[in-house]
């Protein structure tokens, strides 16, 4: 999965950590406000 974080006034949100507390697992946006996180081919969030 991969997308972007950005605040209300347009402004990427560097360095945010992305949890996906369900499946143990967790990522930062990089200078940019994106990310990716390889989910389980299936699963249940």
């Amino acid at each position: 999965m991969e997308s972007f974080l950005m605040k209300k006034q347009m402004k990427t949100l560097i360095g945010v950590t992305v949890i996906i507390e369900e499946l143990k697992t967790g990522t930062t946006t990089n200078e940019y406000g994106f990310y990716s996180i390889t989910l389980p081919r299936v699963s249940t969030l």
